[in-house]
């Protein structure tokens, strides 16, 4: 892709960078619903949360998620592609109190289906 983009001009550049974001986000979109319902379903399943409880979390959830994305769009013109996720102050406060999501998803994950993609 490289060897393509260096024989673009900087405006198809820009246009093809801005195209391969927006078909990347209607993609994850796709899978945030589905990430949604799995984590209030749990909620619902293992705490018995009703319709308020699960409308708040879910409501703070959102806010939560939004802030994400913005921190990562605000480093984005300083973030490479290549350096993977970077830490998020939710990460960090999570950690404090000896949460580490990241550790648990690795050890949760090694056993699971993978998405196939299809081109």
């Amino acid at each position: 892709m490289k060897a393509i983009i260096n024989k673009l001009s900087k405006e198809q550049e820009k246009i093809i960078k801005h195209q391969v974001s927006l078909e990347c986000q209607t993609i994850v979109r796709k899978y945030e619903i589905m990430q949604d319902i799995c984590f209030i379903y749990a909620l619902v399943d293992l705490l018995g949360w009703g319709k308020k409880r699960c409308e708040r979390i879910y409501r703070r959830f959102w806010w939560a998620r939004d802030e994400v994305q913005e921190f990562v769009r605000a480093d984005g013109e300083n973030n490479d592609l290549e350096d993977g996720l970077r830490e998020t102050m939710m990460e960090k406060v999570l950690l404090t109190r000896g949460i580490d999501v990241r550790k648990w998803n690795e050890e949760l994950g090694k056993p699971r289906l993978e998405y196939e993609i299809h081109k």
